[in-house]
């Protein structure tokens, strides 16, 4: 009789758990039948980043503060986790790196910013003499990064996807940069002391897709490029409209590169190459442009109509969940429900978890910006199939 009980429990176990498997089999299909541009994901801001060296935040915290017109880049206060743990712990799908050209090595080496401290300049960081872009936010004084060159955060973003094959695909917003921290510094050091960095031209444009190709490979099978998604269509831009973009089950494993540019690198980036052909990444762009596929604003509250309108129509629109270290530290969560509520599919934060020094100072709250029940992604609400939204989206 225990043999029979038994055998029927197991038998009963067995069903159950085939049917569960079953329905998320089901489910998983659902998802994977909805075309990227249908979910919405989250993003980190400035990606690399660590906090500013201490002393030197402190020393410009002071100095700054000597002259009314100037404060203190309280903007700064925040600090990234590694790449892995933000793609591994925290449900990042997007990142973002902000890169200065330095095709000779070396630029960078130096922080003119540590005369402030009575400390080196030296940065004894190998990598800074090597060729090609490096990352970092402002030469000089915010300088503390998880990867210093771009290659080295391509070749960590390139094994992460090869050990999870079947991620949701990533976006990866790529920022040029040719600014200096100077109009405030230079109240502090002598302009000729700071770090002049070059100048993005068509030839620093191109070698980003250099560099991407190096790391990837050329025509490489993991980046969904502005080509794959064009096909046969005579602009990009009519491509998403009428075809839309690739199938999640299509797209799994898979990174697209944005250019997060200005007007005049676009316009280079777009030289010769029109519609995006033959190149890797997509730029930011308006509607109406043959280019044009994703689309930024940063301010949700304000724009919320249009993107819920473009998104609807089929363009993938990045915006940001706050602005700054403010959020944070009022607890403001105005503008993150407003992103949410946008329907765009890139929502960008520094905050997937909240600042630790919550815990001890009152000056700090526990905002955090993740989905309302922890889900790595959901079914967007403006473009895709609600039958579909209690399905979890899986890696």
């Amino acid at each position: 009789m225990k043999l029979l009980k038994a055998f029927l429990c197991l038998t009963l176990l067995t069903i159950l758990s085939c049917q569960k498997d079953a329905n998320r089999s089901v489910c998983d299909q659902q998802i994977d039948d909805l075309k990227i541009n249908q979910l919405q994901y989250l993003a980190s801001q400035n990606s690399y980043r660590m906090r500013t060296y201490e002393p030197v935040y402190d020393a410009l915290d002071k100095g700054l503060g000597l002259f009314s017109k100037y404060k203190q880049p309280a903007g700064w206060d925040y600090t990234h986790e590694t790449l892995e743990d933000q793609l591994n712990k925290h449900n990042i799908r997007g990142l973002e790196f902000d890169i200065y050209y330095d095709p000779d090595g070396g630029l960078f080496y130096h922080r003119a910013g540590n005369r402030l401290v009575g400390e080196p300049t030296a940065s004894s960081v190998s990598e800074l003499n090597e060729p090609g872009f490096k990352i970092l936010h402002q030469p000089d004084f915010d300088y503390m990064s998880h990867h210093y060159t771009f290659k080295s955060a391509l070749e960590a973003v390139k094994n992460w996807s090869n050990a999870n094959k079947n991620h949701l695909p990533l976006t990866i917003l790529v920022e040029p940069k040719d600014d200096a921290y100077v109009s405030a510094a230079t109240l502090l050091l002598p302009v000729d002391l700071l770090t002049r960095p070059k100048l993005i031209t068509p030839a620093a444009l191109d070698f980003i897709d250099k560099e991407i190709e190096e790391i990837f490979g050329k025509n490489a099978k993991k980046i969904i490029t502005p080509d794959e998604v064009r096909g046969d269509f005579e602009t990009l831009e009519e491509a998403i409209l009428t075809n839309g973009w690739p199938k999640l089950k299509d797209a799994r494993g898979k990174i697209m590169f944005v250019l997060a540019n200005s007007g005049f690198e676009k316009s280079y980036y777009l030289n010769g190459h029109p519609s995006l052909t033959g190149r890797q990444m997509f730029t930011f762009s308006k509607p109406g442009k043959p280019e044009c596929a994703f689309v930024r604003f940063n301010k949700p509250e304000k724009d919320l109509e249009e993107i819920q309108d473009l998104v609807a129509k089929g363009y993938m629109v990045r915006t940001l969940a706050e602005d700054g270290t403010k959020a944070a530290k009022e607890g403001d969560i105005s503008q993150m429900e407003a992103a949410f509520a946008s329907g765009a599919q890139i929502i960008s934060t520094h905050y997937y978890r909240a600042d630790e020094r919550h815990k001890e100072s009152e000056d700090w709250t526990d905002y955090t910006v993740q989905f309302p029940s922890g889900e790595l992604a959901v079914v967007n609400f403006m473009n895709g199939d609600s039958s579909r939204a209690s399905c979890p989206v899986r890696e």
